[in-house]
């Protein structure tokens, strides 16, 4: 009974340490994606300043 019951809490602890480890993966990915979602906003932003200032130059040959 008692090879059962350590058996059984090895196992726990595995489970435990393998879920630990996959929340951390979790946690990686989630801030991997925000690095990248911010400097695709920042590539957008720059796009967008990049257009309002084409938009300028346009206008001057526009009569």
């Amino acid at each position: 009974m008692s090879h059962q019951i350590s058996t059984a809490a090895v196992e726990q602890l595995a489970a435990g340490e393998d879920t630990a480890m996959r929340i951390v993966n979790i946690s990686d990915t989630a801030n991997n994606t925000l690095a990248v979602s911010n400097q695709a906003q920042g590539a957008s932003n720059q796009i967008q300043a990049l257009t309002a200032n084409l938009e300028i130059e346009i206008d001057k040959f526009d009569m």
